[in-house]
């Protein structure tokens, strides 16, 4: 178990289903905390197809498999990006597990979660619960 030392590392989620907008909102955010917490360790959870955005100002990006809407069908549902062989309910299980594995191995100190509390369909929730166990008193 590590020590406790402030806000060291700080895990970002946003499912990012909808464009570059959410990368760029959550790199300027993640910037303003750069310039408070100078030595602190950033991991981005993002659906997005643009990881570069991040990855390019030396933040750690794992790309979840991406969802997008399908606007054309009624009430807009969400469908794989490119994994044309798994139905939504395949990828946004695969999703939850990867984030729960990045929450188990990162550990983080914060969770930020950007555009929707509760993530994609719920998918955010075990950030939300993990970091409030991982500390006495939640974050």
């Amino acid at each position: 178990m590590r020590e406790p030392r402030g806000v060291g590392r700080v895990l970002v989620y946003t499912h990012n289903a909808v464009g570059v907008g959410h990368a760029i909102r959550t790199m300027a955010v993640i910037d303003g905390m750069r310039a408070a917490l100078p030595g602190a360790d950033f991991l981005v959870l993002s659906g997005g197809s643009s990881p570069q955005v991040f990855l390019a100002q030396g933040v750690e990006t794992v790309k979840l498999p991406g969802l997008r809407h399908d606007l054309d069908a009624p009430g807009q549902p969400f469908r794989p990006r490119h994994l044309r062989s798994l139905d939504r309910d395949a990828v946004l299980t695969w999703r939850r597990r990867l984030i729960a594995e990045c929450l188990e191995a990162f550990q983080p100190d914060a969770v930020l979660v950007e555009h929707s509390l509760a993530g994609l369909r719920g998918e955010a929730t075990p950030l939300l619960a993990g970091s409030r166990a991982a500390r006495p008193g939640g974050h």
